[in-house]
């Protein structure tokens, strides 16, 4: 069996199994599983995504493997992969729509034997939405965590939270509530009782209007305590907070992201004939963003109606990246008649030039 299973695989692929089985196999049982599925398989570029699923997969101990920028699954994934099949575990959750991850990766797991699901929302908030409704247990979740979900530092603080209380992470906005927000709480997860707002600016509106739910409410402050709005008593000190909660898969994945990091920056620092655009396009945008983001660039101007038509894309999908560019300050947009008017942000263009 072990000859037949080493044909199928490249040989560096196999190596690597044999390496990482034991660790991998050791981590799977240090609990017992509590899930249904094996692994979840998230893109590791996209921190919004990692954070949900770090949140659920730490809860009911199962890993999160990453995929690149393309979805594609590189040799140490593959390996892990290879090694969840050898003992068994073969049911693969995917976080992320097929734009993110591309239907080909579903199809190259199923041909390695997996059974392969997947949830994802049309926009980071309604993923964390869905996670929540679909996957939490409606019995015990006793708490959630809400955090700005375009603020990336801010979703690392939650994420801690949220391994110590055993709570999911739902995205909102700075100035919004979502409406899926309210409804997983209200409608889903019934037995709540805590609510923790990590506090990145939001906007009084969105405090009083998550007060309004009727839960026992604390506000988590980035610079100095947790502060219940209720009675204004004083908790720990944030990193007193976070270095208690912190799990050792969350040390782990900053420690690995702190060492790509330090290896691009080394990279491109070496390589000074990199144009400032091309670095910014493949290191901080989707494929569809990079598309749109360009056609921006080429026409200076150019109105949403038009750009869809440009970039090959549908309306509803454009209007949904350019939302995403725009609530990131890379694109600019402006009302013009039935349309918008499409530019690249001012700040964007000074850090191009710079």
């Amino acid at each position: 069996m072990l000859n037949k299973f080493q044909k199928e695989i490249p040989k560096t692929t196999f190596l690597l199994t044999l390496l990482l089985i034991p660790i991998l196999f050791s981590t799977l049982n240090m609990f017992a599983q509590e899930s249904s599925y094996s692994a979840i398989l998230v893109r590791g570029d996209i921190p919004a995504d990692w954070v949900i699923a770090e949140s659920y997969a730490n809860e009911v101990n199962i890993p999160v493997l990453m995929v690149a920028k393309k979805g594609g699954i590189d040799e140490i994934t593959k390996a892990l992969l290879s090694g969840l099949c050898l003992i068994g575990r073969k049911n693969i959750l995917i976080l992320g729509e097929e734009l993110a991850i591309p239907k080909s990766t579903e199809l190259e797991l199923k041909k390695m034997g997996f059974s392969v699901e997947r949830i994802w929302g049309t926009t980071r908030i309604e993923t964390s939405a869905e996670v929540a409704a679909r996957l939490w247990s409606k019995e015990k979740t006793k708490a959630v965590v809400l955090v700005d979900g375009y603020n990336p530092t801010a979703a690392f603080a939650a994420l801690s939270i949220s391994m110590e209380k055993g709570t999911p992470v739902l995205y909102i906005k700075k100035d919004e509530l979502p409406e899926s927000t309210v409804r997983v709480i209200l409608n889903y997860l019934t037995e709540v009782k805590e609510i923790y707002i990590l506090d990145t600016n939001l906007s009084n509106k969105v405090l009083k209007e998550v007060e309004e739910l009727g839960k026992k409410t604390y506000l988590v402050s980035m610079n100095s305590s947790y502060v219940s709005p209720e009675n204004k008593t004083n908790f720990e000190p944030l990193l007193t907070v976070i270095s208690e909660f912190i799990d050792y898969r969350l040390f782990l994945g900053l420690s690995i992201g702190a060492l790509i990091a330090f290896v691009f920056l080394t990279s491109f620092l070496k390589q000074k004939k990199i144009q400032p655009i091309k670095n910014f396009l493949n290191t901080f945008l989707t494929y569809d963003e990079r598309e749109i983001f360009k056609a921006v660039m080429r026409k200076g101007k150019i109105t949403q109606d038009d750009l869809a038509s440009i970039v090959g894309l549908t309306k509803p999908t454009t209007s949904r990246v350019i939302s995403e560019l725009v609530m990131r300050n890379i694109l600019k947009k402006e009302r013009l008649g039935k349309t918008y008017l499409i530019t690249v942000s001012e700040e964007v263009r000074k850090l191009l030039r710079g």
